[in-house]
């Protein structure tokens, strides 16, 4: 953990091919794919990338924000008056339900909502207070794929859901770059983004 801001900037301007963030994150090959953002390197994470960042950027970004601004209008009218609430569930629902409908094109209704029960019920596993630890102890690489183990099941019924791609040359994904592109999305982007408006003032 850094927080001298020198040291901050030191990191961000660090030589990317010294400096490899995808291979601390390869514990989380099993879930999010061996061919996500988060655990490539160099070129390979270049060449996803590039297949990832269009979609955030300018006009396509401009045209997400009534997705944004409905949900968000959505959630806030659920909220309580003149009673305290904790803020996490919300922002994670908004933005689960943003990203559902900005990267898989779903709109309202039921299958949305059977969308976000799963994400919900596999995003869960991961937040329990021991998970980190467990796949550093566990051979968690052993089991992906089994249908047994809670975790390898509930992603596995995501991956029945998610949606085509291509390359910025216009070669196709194979199926299992679809599949990581958007699990890397759908959890890195959401947690992550839930935390931050939850502690916003």
């Amino acid at each position: 953990m850094l927080s001298d801001p020198e040291a901050v900037r030191d990191v961000f301007r660090g030589d990317p091919e010294v400096l490899h963030s995808g291979e601390a994150n390869r514990l989380f090959t099993a879930t999010v794919g061996r061919h996500s953002v988060l655990v490539l390197d160099e070129a390979l994470h270049a060449r996803q990338r590039r297949v990832l960042v269009p979609p955030l950027k300018g006009e396509r970004m401009r045209a997400f924000f009534d997705a944004m601004r409905l949900e968000t209008l959505d959630a806030v009218r659920a909220w309580p008056l003149d009673t305290p609430f904790p803020a996490l569930p919300t922002m994670r629902r908004i933005t689960l339900r943003v990203i559902l409908r900005t990267a898989l094109g779903l709109a309202p209704g039921p299958e949305m909502d059977r969308f976000e029960h799963k994400m919900e019920t596999f995003l869960s596993n991961g937040r329990q207070r021991y998970a980190l630890v467990l796949m550093t102890i566990v051979p968690i690489h052993r089991l992906s794929g089994s249908r047994r183990v809670p975790l390898f099941r509930q992603l596995s019924d995501l991956d029945d859901d998610l949606l085509a791609a291509t390359h910025e040359d216009g070669s196709p994904l194979d199926d299992q770059e679809v599949r990581d592109a958007l699990i890397t999305i759908l959890i890195a982007g959401h947690d992550t983004t839930a935390l931050a408006l939850a502690w916003a003032p």
